[in-house]
């Protein structure tokens, strides 16, 4: 059970950080908006079928927090930095609001 369970856990906790990691790159995407990508994935993915995204959750911010580490230590400009920090931050913030917005 776990082997595939888990594994469908870390896709979606991947690909909803690729999401938001596109802000990295392109700066004119709104956090909403990636905010109700996010969502709207999570509602179509798991459809009326309870959900719980503890696990999900997790691993999005395990996931972040090693490309932030990863990208920090290759960015020395500290204006680079700051974008980064700032782009991880509403990650972070997303992962902590989701919960209230997906729960059924």
């Amino acid at each position: 059970w776990g082997e595939y369970r888990n594994a469908v856990h870390h896709d979606l906790a991947s690909f909803l950080n690729s999401l938001h990691l596109l802000r990295l790159t392109r700066p004119t995407i709104s956090p909403p908006a990636v905010a109700e990508l996010a969502r709207a994935f999570l509602d179509g993915y798991f459809g009326s079928e309870a959900c719980d995204l503890s696990v999900i959750l997790f691993l999005r911010g395990v996931g972040l927090a090693d490309v932030g580490v990863e990208i920090w230590r290759r960015h020395s400009s500290a204006v680079a930095r700051a974008w980064i920090g700032r782009v991880l931050a509403g990650a972070f913030e997303e992962i902590a609001y989701l919960p209230e917005r997906t729960r059924r």
